[in-house]
């Protein structure tokens, strides 16, 4: 079987028309295939971005909130906790408290600081005349009050006071005061 020129021609056609779009298969669209497949991976991953980012916004609002919290926490804190040692401030509070309380101090001295790992300890020997019960309440006012105040070595004595017998003790104490170590 023979083929006419024009048959001949059209299956050169084909063949080469075959073999074109074999190659263009092979090698260009393949390029394309693997440049669309690595946009889809990019596109992919920029909306997984998106996704986290709208998440967190709308936790902004959230989140600010317990920053504004925490930053006052932190202002009342300091304010218990100051970075300086504020000794007129602290015997104004100590002086305050004792005559809220009925408390007669006879002596006051400040000690050495003593520097610790985050604060520093600024002590006070304090000698007291008073009530059981004022120095409860005195010492408990100290605890809770604006500064963080505490007590170390209580020595409790028997006073002998005819002139005033609600005094029925001497105190002997240490008060500490800290401050932060910045």
């Amino acid at each position: 079987m023979t083929l006419s020129k024009g048959q001949q021609a059209i299956a050169l056609m084909a063949v080469l028309g075959l073999g074109g779009g074999f190659w263009f298969w092979k090698y260009p669209a393949s390029q394309l295939s693997q440049e669309l497949n690595s946009h889809r991976a990019q596109l992919a991953d920029l909306e997984s971005k998106i996704a986290v980012a709208k998440a967190r916004a709308e936790r902004l609002d959230v989140l600010q909130a317990e920053k504004a919290a925490l930053e006052q926490e932190v202002r009342e804190l300091e304010h218990r906790l100051p970075a300086v040692k504020e000794v007129p401030k602290l015997l104004r509070i100590l002086t305050k408290d004792a005559q809220k309380h009925r408390i007669t101090m006879s002596t006051l001295s400040p000690q050495a600081v003593v520097s610790q790992q985050y604060f520093n300890e600024v002590p006070f020997n304090v000698t007291l005349t008073t009530t059981y019960h004022a120095l409860a309440r005195f010492l408990a006012a100290l605890g809770q009050g604006e500064r963080l105040i505490g007590a170390r070595n209580l020595v409790l004595n028997a006073a002998s006071s005819k002139d005033d017998p609600t005094t029925t003790v001497n105190v002997t104490v240490t008060l500490v005061a800290y401050t932060f170590k910045g």
